[in-house]
């Protein structure tokens, strides 16, 4: 299954109601979508992923995605990957200047 993860740092000054708040907007942009799931998040190493399942295509979950993260004036400095199913590959589509691997 192909899924997007939008991933944020986290330091010891991040507001973690903050991030469930994104993590909620994200569940009630999607309410309805038939082929949209947010599907919980959780915390790797001083980052936050929020999980994203797609039963059918990429770009119109990735717009919603990209306008709530910058309604949050968080588009700058979130991490958005698409993981590939098939080759469970990881391809990060935001920000457009992100260089290295991608890790959860």
């Amino acid at each position: 299954m192909d899924k997007l993860i939008v991933q944020l740092k986290v330091g010891k000054d991040t507001d973690f109601d903050q991030l469930i708040g994104i993590e909620e907007a994200l569940i009630q942009k999607f309410m309805g979508n038939r082929t949209v799931e947010v599907d919980g998040h959780d915390f790797g190493e001083g980052r936050f992923n929020i999980y994203i399942h797609l039963s059918k295509g990429w770009e119109p979950a990735l717009a919603t995605i990209t306008a709530a993260l910058d309604g949050f004036g968080l588009l700058s400095v979130a991490v958005v990957a698409k993981f590939h199913g098939e080759t469970e590959q990881y391809e990060v589509v935001r920000p457009d200047s992100y260089s290295g691997p991608f890790t959860l």
